[in-house]
């Protein structure tokens, strides 16, 4: 059915029960979609869209072992093979999305309560969200889009997780920013292969990140904080675990050194207290991500209790460590502590 808005007078349809399906058994329904007009195009025989909202939408997308998401238009919009490039993390333009002939008039389109259901075959990843709520708005110079969203996560609370990418029309790298809080650090070691490192920590993890991409995809420059709280430290040759409070590191990063610099490190656990603050040189990437770090960390105020449960203590003015890590093996290899 169509309705005249208000306050500004413009057209809305009202579409119900659309179901778009790909013959790989892409799935995108939509129980209500609206579909805002301009009035004056409308009077001169014009119906392409000013605005699209879609309410409660279940999405199922799945990217297979060629890298093809299924459907045509979102393949338009990726470069699905971009894995094989060892310097690309993200390679798409949002505003291509405006690119299709009936959306040249398109300005905003948003969702509400959206749940996504993602699964990459060529890794056997599945990850959902749900609660999403999303915008994205086309402006003269930049496409932006902005997304709120709960991530589910097995035998825990769902995180919180927005991000937001502004993606420049005229050559300038885009911005990206990323914000989840309360995470479970093994589920997201194993879903994305930068966090592998995580798998040696049990617990939930906060990051708040922003950064830059040029328009081929690469991390220019990023920076933001790292926590860690509440969980284990897995040992890796024995069998017991050790607690820890709280690790908060600050970073940033800028390709033109390839150097990932870590302004503070704060560590709390009931065995050890420590400040500090190091740099990697990062030898080589996957995907646009870090591979493999090599570099020194520099401690002071280390108070050291080699038996949590009592009052003796040993202290160190300072220390220095040097140490490789490489991480789809998490391996690392210490130089000299």
């Amino acid at each position: 059915f169509i309705n005249l808005q208000p306050k500004n007078l413009r057209p809305e349809f009202t579409l119900t029960d659309v179901r778009i399906a790909s013959v790989t058994d892409q799935k995108i329904q939509f129980p209500e979609i609206k579909i805002g007009l301009s009035l004056v195009d409308l009077f001169q025989g014009s119906i392409l869209p000013k605005t699209i909202q879609l309410i409660e939408p279940e999405v199922k997308i799945s990217r297979d072992k060629t890298g093809s998401l299924g459907f045509d238009f979102l393949n338009d919009i990726t470069v699905p093979n971009s894995e094989s490039s060892s310097d690309t993390m993200l390679n798409f333009s949002l505003s291509k999305v405006f690119d299709q002939p009936i959306f040249y008039k398109l300005e905003q389109i948003n969702t509400k309560r959206m749940s996504l259901l993602y699964e990459d075959k060529r890794n056997d990843k599945t990850i959902s969200f749900v609660d999403v709520q999303s915008k994205l708005n086309r402006k003269e110079d930049f496409t932006e889009l902005n997304i709120n969203a709960s991530l589910e996560q097995p035998n825990k609370n769902a995180a919180k997780i927005f991000v937001s990418l502004k993606d420049n029309k005229n050559g300038e790298a885009s911005e990206i920013r990323i914000k989840f809080d309360d995470l479970d650090s093994l589920n997201l070691s194993k879903q994305v292969y930068s966090t592998g490192w995580l798998e040696h920590f049990d617990g939930l993890v906060s990051v708040a990140i922003t950064g830059l991409l040029t328009p081929l995809g690469i991390i220019s420059e990023f920076a933001g904080t790292i926590t860690l709280e509440n969980g284990f430290v897995r040992n890796l040759s024995e069998d017991n675990s050790h607690f820890l409070d709280n690790v908060k590191t600050y970073i940033k990063y800028n390709a033109e050194d390839q150097r990932m610099y870590f302004d503070r490190i704060l560590i709390s656990s009931p065995e050890l207290e420590l400040e500090g603050e190091g740099h990697a040189d990062i030898l080589d990437f996957v995907s646009g991500l870090p591979e493999t770090f090599i570099g020194q960390l520099k401690f002071n105020q280390i108070l050291f209790r080699p038996d949590s449960l009592s009052d003796r203590s040993i202290k160190f003015i300072d220390g220095i460590l040097d140490f490789r890590y490489g991480l789809s093996n998490s391996m690392i290899e210490i130089g000299q502590l």
